[in-house]
């Protein structure tokens, strides 16, 4: 991935996909395994969007969160992930 004025960045780990990074409005997330649990925390910890889901692709809501890095924590049935997102 490359990072240009008029272009947003992917993240892809493993088989994870996570666009728009940074966004400020939506997050779409993919994955191979069913979503079972989203959940964002900010830099102090404390959980600003908790969301339960059965599907591979989820979309978020972000619009409303203050700009800042965040943490996204994603859970399937076999596997966890935590990544940095940064929310404009």
């Amino acid at each position: 991935d490359y990072v240009c004025s008029l272009c947003k960045r992917s993240l892809v780990i493993d088989d994870l996909k996570i666009y728009p990074n940074p966004s400020n409005s939506s997050l779409n997330i993919k994955s191979q395994h069913e979503i079972k649990n989203v959940k964002m925390m900010n830099a102090t910890g404390r959980i600003v969007l908790e969301k339960n889901f059965d599907s591979t692709e989820v979309i978020l809501d972000v619009s409303n969160l203050q700009p800042s890095i965040d943490y996204l924590n994603k859970t399937t049935k076999d596997s966890k992930h935590s990544i940095k997102i940064i929310v404009e």
